[in-house]
């Protein structure tokens, strides 16, 4: 019925908590500062809130 968490390849709940973590560390590390779609965004932010 839940083979994700009683199946053969079921992880306990540090693992899934572990791979959670690298993911987060892994996006905070490619969206930096000078990511060019985070300018656009900050952009179309300030024009939405100008007008």
């Amino acid at each position: 019925m839940f083979p994700e968490h009683y199946g053969p390849n079921a992880q306990s709940w540090e693992q899934v908590l572990d791979a959670y973590d690298a993911e987060q560390v892994a996006i905070e590390q490619t969206a930096g500062p000078d990511d060019p779609h985070l300018a656009e965004l900050a952009e179309r932010l300030a024009a939405t809130l100008a007008s």
